[in-house]
């Protein structure tokens, strides 16, 4: 066997937020639990839609992601997430026009893309989809026909539960019918994929006396990319499809 490598680039991601002491003067409520809690949750966002829409464009220590999603295309930042990694490798299925949201057929040909790594059911596939693909595929009849009854019924705890066993996931950074491209969903095989950490979620803060603030900054550092010896840990269709996207068209 020849011995490869797959290399991983700590990437820092970081936010920042300031409180006056003004303003903690004035409150009744203490406000530096809420600024915490604030900075976790922008963190988060960004990596999450890093990871699932990122388009690996950005490089350099000071590069700076923008706040939207490019339908179609991803979010700004330097990792290459898994509807980018799915896209460059041509491992999509599309549905039946720009209107036409994914249903469990889109799942299945999604499933034959993923060759033998569709097989694996349980906690390996798992389907993300946006909030209009779950309250889509809520209605079909292939969802109907599992946990219909009982105190696990998928319509009393409202949840998706699974399509042909395959988990599903909700995440709002999925796009939405509207145009050809918009990527409704995506299947993904997670063992062939890791998130390499150098440094959890670190939280620093330090008083300005000058400016009379008190400044937080919360960071990480990791690397996100699929197991492969392709370059660049690059998907395709033969040996490596980890990965398929559900695009509208």
């Amino acid at each position: 066997n020849t011995i490869s490598a797959v290399e991983f680039t700590p990437h820092k991601f970081m936010a920042s937020t300031h409180l006056a002491k003004d303003e903690e003067e004035d409150t009744v409520l203490p406000l530096l639990d809420f600024l915490r809690a604030a900075a976790t949750r922008r963190l988060a966002r960004a990596i999450d839609k890093s990871i699932l829409r990122g388009t690996g464009a950005l490089t350099g220590f000071t590069a700076s992601p923008s706040n939207s999603i490019v339908a179609g295309t991803g979010y700004a930042s330097v990792i290459e997430g898994l509807t980018n990694l799915a896209s460059d490798a041509s491992l999509s299925v599309a549905t039946g026009s720009g209107n036409d949201k994914a249903d469990p057929s889109d799942i299945a040909s999604a499933r034959t893309s993923l060759g033998k790594y569709g097989l694996q059911l349980g906690n390996d596939l798992v389907f993300i989809t946006s909030i209009e693909g779950y309250n889509n595929l809520v209605t079909t009849s292939d969802f109907q026909t599992v946990d219909k009854f009982g105190p696990n019924a998928t319509y009393l705890t409202g949840s998706v539960g699974a399509v042909y066993g395959i988990p599903i996931a909700i995440s709002e950074f999925m796009d939405n019918v509207g145009a050809t491209g918009n990527h409704l969903g995506l299947l993904c095989y997670k063992p062939g994929f890791m998130i390499a950490e150098r440094r959890g979620i670190e939280i620093e803060s330090e008083y300005e006396p000058r400016q009379q603030v008190t400044a937080m900054y919360m960071s990480t550092r990791f690397d996100f990319k699929a197991l492969t010896t392709n370059s660049s840990a690059a998907l395709d269709s033969s040996k490596y499809s980890y990965a398929v996207v559900v695009d509208a068209g």
